[in-house]
């Protein structure tokens, strides 16, 4: 029941704590006391950081722009990988999502590259929203912290290493040749999608929750 709720408000305005509900929401079904004292740990976080809001400011600009993340292998039960994005729209945070996936990588270029497929068809949605809105949103720009996935992007022979990849990421390569949208490059201290995929030291996790807009409301003295 808790999970439940945490559920919640991670998906509805808490992105800081998404990595942490998806990892504890595994075993809900059978929990051991480590888990329970893990929860007991973010419900305490959750206690001290209610203050914590997502502020949205006012932009001419409807500029689409995401990270995109995963760590590799790092579940010890099945040794899956886990995916993370956000996207901003206009500088303000408008879509963020933590997801296992669903076969193992064999690289971390690999599980990069599962996590990009996620972020390119959200982008790709969020774009068709815009457009229907009667909006017309720039190239989407998408950013990334790994320069083999960026390099097998952009490559259009396949390695040896790349002959299992499903077609999924073929599409991938077909929509940053065609342009649609903008892959670059990220240094992984400002990757800001690492605090959907692990977690982090403390002061790494703070730098990255202000820079999804999630402050102290008590600190700026917002009502």
């Amino acid at each position: 029941e808790a999970i439940g709720c945490l559920s919640y408000l991670a998906g509805c305005s808490r992105p800081d704590i998404t990595h942490s509900v998806n990892a504890l929401s595994k075993y809900c079904t059978n929990p051991s006391t480590t888990h329970v004292t893990a929860l007991k740990h973010l419900l305490g976080y959750i206690k001290q950081t209610m203050d914590h809001t997502l502020v949205y400011t006012k932009h001419s600009s409807f500029s689409i722009v995401g990270y995109s993340d995963a760590n590799w292998g790092l579940d010890r039960d099945n040794r899956r990988s886990t995916s993370g994005y956000c996207f901003f729209l206009g500088g303000n945070l408008v879509s963020w999502k933590t997801q296992n996936q669903k076969t193992v990588a064999l690289s971390t270029m690999e599980a990069e590259t599962q996590a990009l497929v996620s972020s390119l068809q959200e982008s790709i949605w969020l774009q068709n929203l815009l457009s229907e809105m009667g909006e017309t949103p720039s190239t989407p720009i998408l950013y990334e912290d790994n320069q083999a996935c960026i390099k097998f992007m952009n490559n259009k022979t396949c390695h040896g290493r790349a002959k299992h990849v499903e077609m999924k990421f073929h599409f991938a390569r077909d929509i940053f040749r065609r342009k649609l949208v903008m892959l670059k490059y990220c240094k992984s201290s400002e990757m800001i999608a690492d605090i959907f995929t692990k977690s982090l030291p403390g002061p790494l996790h703070t730098k990255h929750t202000k820079s999804l807009q999630l402050v102290d409301i008590s600190e700026r003295g917002v009502l």
